[in-house]
């Protein structure tokens, strides 16, 4: 594709094309859906396994960083960061993150630097970064440090997450306004459950999307 400066413009507004012709991805509908629609303060997917969360958070992240996607009254650094209860499973969008970039040599221009420790993180040539980071401790790795973008993979399962959430993730957030998404698979009605139902009664302030893996027609 021959990227112009309108194409350039419209990938800023519209994630589902930036993917389409950016990256020269496939959605399922339920990921363009989600791509659309998950520009709320809060929102939650909350789907089986094989959906395509990681992958389509991935897009998101990338999207985001590139053009500081936030408020437009806030300046300067952008930073963004997926965790999880392990590094293991937060360095899973970090990896398909870098996948996607190398889809596209102008995109691959725009990295700076991509370094493995003291975590894993990009460098953007803009100023933006993104981070993988555990919640470890009560979220102990993720202090002192302020966000515009978080996801939290696999939330269900965090053994601490009002704590996390709200003392420390919420908190690293409030300065920039900053969007908080939660991505995970069903662990019965536990407090996911129940905070994706009070997202639904708060339209305004909340969006939730379920789905099944039956969506990813790329799946046997």
């Amino acid at each position: 594709m021959k990227l112009t400066k309108d194409s350039w413009r419209k990938a800023i507004v519209n994630p589902v094309y930036f993917a389409q012709e950016f990256l020269e991805i496939e959605l399922h509908q339920g990921q363009s859906q989600w791509l659309k629609n998950s520009t709320k303060m809060e929102n939650a997917l909350h789907t089986g396994n094989r959906w395509g969360k990681s992958f389509v958070q991935a897009i998101k992240f990338l999207q985001r960083c590139l053009f500081k996607i936030r408020k437009i009254q806030y300046e300067g650094k952008y930073s963004a960061v997926n965790v999880s209860i392990t590094m293991d499973q937060a360095q899973i969008v970090f990896y398909h993150l870098l996948g996607l970039i190398n889809r596209n040599k102008y995109i691959q221009a725009l990295v700076k630097d991509v370094l493995l420790t003291p975590f894993p993180h990009i460098i953007f040539g803009n100023g933006s970064v993104f981070w993988s980071r555990s919640t470890q401790n009560s979220g102990e790795y993720l202090l002192g440090h302020d966000f515009d973008f978080v996801n939290f993979d696999e939330v269900a399962y965090e053994p601490n997450p009002e704590y996390v959430i709200e003392q420390v993730l919420m908190m690293r957030l409030a300065d920039r306004e900053g969007i908080l998404d939660y991505t995970s698979t069903p662990k019965g009605k536990n407090w996911f459950y129940h905070k994706c139902l009070k997202l639904q009664q708060n339209p305004n302030w909340g969006y939730v999307q379920n789905g099944s893996c039956l969506q990813n027609h790329f799946i046997s």
